[in-house]
């Protein structure tokens, strides 16, 4: 979630994942964080931000040497995921 906050602060949907952070993840049997978050996005909301990723993705994830970092991998994991939803 930080990772998403932190390079998206300029973007309009941001506010989402703000508040879903202050919510705070899924915890299982009051004691078992999962890492996963409810964010409540529009259709136009998703695809900006899959959009972002795309963009995140040639900006940060791919190395000098033109293979996906590990940023790159991070960022895949997560168009994968808003994918889907």
């Amino acid at each position: 979630m930080n990772f998403l906050i932190k390079n998206f602060e300029g973007y309009s949907f941001i506010q989402h994942f703000k508040k879903a952070q202050g919510v705070g993840e899924f915890v299982v049997k009051d004691s078992y964080r999962t890492g996963k978050y409810q964010i409540d996005l529009t259709f136009n909301e998703m695809e900006k931000v899959k959009e972002a990723l795309g963009t995140l993705l040639l900006e940060k994830g791919v190395g000098n040497n033109s293979e996906i970092n590990a940023v790159g991998y991070k960022i895949e994991n997560l168009i994968d995921q808003f994918n889907n939803e």
